[in-house]
């Protein structure tokens, strides 16, 4: 019988090797500010967010960084940002400062599509047909709202097309050989 292998920092995990990934520096005291590669606890992701190492704050990862935005949103409000709360980045960059804190992930899709829309049209009023992706006046378009869809908005000539394709590709397939 084999017995089981613990890693070497003491951690008491079980491995296959002498240490988990990672786990060599723990021995050697090279965590943090002992590492040669430590950059103060901050550092960007693959997403471009700049995160910091924080590991008593409540919204910190698993690994114990937090978002440097929602640090500067916290520290603005002088207390912890709402639990539904979202921080919006008006220019669309993640780090030049400047951050608009909305009270919901609602809100803050609104921000997003206006700003979508001036860019598009001039107008943060236009809105987007859902068939040609054009923007238009909403009195020239037609605005439903569907239980599961949530807002449909359209032009009624880009609705019609839409269904004289579907139906077109309905008769054809129906052709018997």
């Amino acid at each position: 019988m084999e017995t089981e292998k613990y890693c070497g920092c003491g951690c008491g995990k079980v491995v296959s090797r002498r240490f988990l990934p990672g786990h060599q520096a723990r021995v050697r005291n090279l965590n943090r500010e002992n590492n040669p590669h430590w950059k103060g606890g901050r550092y960007i992701n693959d997403d471009g967010y700049v995160l910091v190492y924080m590991p008593g704050h409540k919204g910190a990862m698993q690994n114990g960084y937090v978002r440097e935005h929602i640090v500067f949103a916290e520290k603005a409000l002088g207390r912890e940002l709402p639990q539904k709360a979202q921080v919006h980045h008006p220019e669309g960059n993640e780090n030049n400062g400047a951050i608009i804190i909305c009270e919901g992930q609602q809100y803050h899709r609104l921000l997003h599509m206006r700003h979508n829309a001036y860019l598009a049209s001039g107008n943060p009023n236009f809105r987007k047909c859902r068939f040609c992706k054009e923007y238009d006046d909403p009195k020239n378009l037609y605005i439903r709202q569907r239980e599961r869809e949530g807002w449909i908005i359209y032009h009624k000539k880009c609705e019609n097309k839409q269904h004289r394709e579907r139906n077109r590709c309905d008769r054809i397939k129906r052709i018997p050989e």
